[in-house]
Parts: C-alpha cells; structure tokens; sequence
C-alpha cells in the first residue's frame, strides 16, 4: 500500500450512515470517519489520528475506500486545460484514443 498523503477524500452516503452507527461498525472506523469535513485530504486525517501508527491509518481509509463510506476525490491535473466535467471527460477520452 502506497502511502499517499496528497488523495483527498469524501463521506459518502453510507459513510454518513457508518458513522452514525454504534454497533456494527468499529470505533477506530468511526473515529476516521468523524475527521472527513467536505474534500478533506488524507494528511488531515493523519494528524486527527496521530496516536496510531501511519500505516495502520492509511489502512482504515483504504478499508473505508473499499467499503464505500469513503470516497476519493479526483481531480483533473493543474496545467490541464479540462475546467469543467465535460472537458475533464474530454480529455480522458482523448488520452485512451491515443492508447488504442
């Protein structure tokens, strides 16, 4: 597992949901979860959960990504010309056209 400090994450629906959740969803998830505001970068995450290893924090939020109650941001490179969704979508398709 690669450790990313630079993604930036989302509650999802679920999420929202996990953590209002007492019993069936751990603590130390809930604990990640109660850190994510809006678009919030995973280092914001790390320094909220500075008592556990790094690791083992970037390993919940992967969890989290994989059980949906986190979402990963993604964002179109600063230098590219792509401002809007259907731009963004533009260039992607290029890029794979010229793959093929």
């Amino acid at each position: 597992m690669p450790e990313d400090t630079t993604r930036t994450y989302r509650l999802t629906a679920a999420g929202v949901k996990a953590l209002k959740s007492k019993r069936s969803v751990p603590v130390w998830y809930r604990a990640v979860l109660r850190l994510v505001r809006d678009e919030t970068p995973s280092a914001s995450i790390m320094d909220g959960m500075s008592a556990y290893p790094r690791r083992q924090v970037l390993a919940w939020i992967e969890q989290l990504e994989t059980l949906g109650f986190l979402e990963l941001m993604v964002r179109a490179p600063a230098d590219s010309p792509a401002t809007s969704e259907q731009g963004a979508f533009d260039a992607v398709l290029r890029r794979l056209q010229a793959m093929a």
